[in-house]
Order: structure tokens, then C-alpha cells, then sequence
């Protein structure tokens, strides 16, 4: 698929011969301008030795692997979040949690053994659980509400959610009073975020 307009959700089926020529013409128009050197090959594991093989055919030395990038930022975070090092796998309290949302994540499908089963103890538990996933997963069949969206529609409904909370007051306000800056601005940027799906036109300045 390729998007018609840039900004908006309007897309045309191309085949795979036009989508490569597109490609390969965009990376010609930039080497013309800039020369080769000024791209740079980010590839995830999988794909590393294609896409670095082609970078190396289109002239550019620069390669780059993203376990540094995604692995210390995530363990930087972990650690500052909870205060101990990220182990294998993640200390979770899935077994005794009253609600399990599941985002970006097909637990029972790419998860721990010990997680799976908690998870599924917590279910037997009568936890609620909510998958949000294009795809109906294992988990997904599990759910107590299962969220189909688009394909890169996330942010959406991560910020409708927000705006549930704070516009119904379900956040820690004592919390955010005492350790919170710029809580007021963070408000407004959140208030046409709805659930009814209301976005800002495309070229606003929100996200």
C-alpha cells in the first residue's frame, strides 16, 4: 500500500515492481543531490544483511545496528523506573494485577513461559484484560475487551485515554501536585484527543 497524501489515511494498492521502482528512484534523486555517504542503514536483526548489502552497493559505508540504540535506552529506563536492572525475563506482577493491558505485545506468542502461565492464572483469577491489536492473537481470544484498530493508530487511542483520565480526574492528583511540571499544559494539549476521534487537521503543530 502507499499513501496517496501525505497526512492523510487514504492509501492505493501498487504492486511490488512499482513499490521498488518508487524506492530505488528516491534513493537515486537523493544520491544525485547529496551523494551516497549522507545514508545510513539502521537495520533491525533480521533484515541487517540485506539492507546492509545494498547500502554497501548504493556507496555508503555507514551501517548501524540498533541493539546499543534499543537495548541501553530500554535498560536505562527500566532502571529508572523501577530501580534495579532489567532481567530475562522482566520482573512483572502479571499473576496478581486486577486489569493486564496489552499493547504492541502477543503474550503467548512471543513472551516467557513463566509470564504465559501467570497470564493464564490471572485470567482464572477473573483479571480483565484488554488487547489492542489489528490482529485477533492467542491473547486477543482471552480478552475481556479486544481493540481491532489501524494499523498506527496507537497514539490515537493512547492519548484518548489520557484524555479520559484527566478530563475525569482518574489520575493521582496529590501525585502530580506534588511531583508534577507542566501538568496544566499536558491538559490542554490532550483535550481534542476524544474518544470520539476527533484529531487536529494535519499540519497543526500537535502530535
Amino acid at each position: 500500500m502507499r499513501r496517496k497524501r501525505r497526512g492523510q489515511d487514504e492509501w492505493a494498492a501498487v504492486t511490488w515492481d512499482e513499490a521498488l521502482t518508487h524506492v530505488a528512484e528516491r534513493m537515486q534523486a537523493i544520491k544525485a543531490k547529496y551523494g551516497p555517504r549522507p545514508s545510513l542503514s539502521f537495520p533491525t536483526e533480521s533484515a541487517g544483511p540485506s539492507s546492509s548489502h545494498t547500502l554497501k552497493a548504493y556507496g555508503s559505508p555507514n551501517i548501524a545496528a540498533p541493539s546499543l540504540h534499543s537495548v541501553a535506552s530500554a535498560r536505562r529506563g527500566f532502571h529508572l523506573t523501577f530501580g534495579e536492572e532489567v532481567g530475562s525475563p522482566e520482573r512483572t506482577d502479571i499473576l496478581n494485577t486486577r486489569c493486564l493491558v496489552l499493547i504492541g505485545s502477543h503474550l503467548g506468542e512471543n513472551m516467557h513461559n513463566t509470564q504465559v502461565q501467570e497470564f493464564a492464572e490471572a485470567v482464572g483469577r477473573g483479571a480483565s484484560v484488554i488487547v489492542v491489536d489489528p490482529r485477533f492473537s492467542i491473547a486477543a481470544g482471552k480478552a475481556k475487551h479486544y481493540l481491532p484498530i489501524r494499523p498506527g493508530t496507537d497514539l490515537a487511542l493512547l492519548l484518548a485515554w489520557m484524555h479520559v483520565i484527566v478530563s475525569e480526574g482518574l489520575y493521582d492528583k496529590d501525585y502530580v501536585t506534588q511531583h508534577g511540571f507542566g501538568f496544566e499544559a499536558f491538559q490542554a494539549e490532550l483535550a481534542p484527543y476524544t474518544p470520539s476521534g476527533r484529531i487536529p487537521k494535519p499540519g497543526s503543530t500537535r502530535v
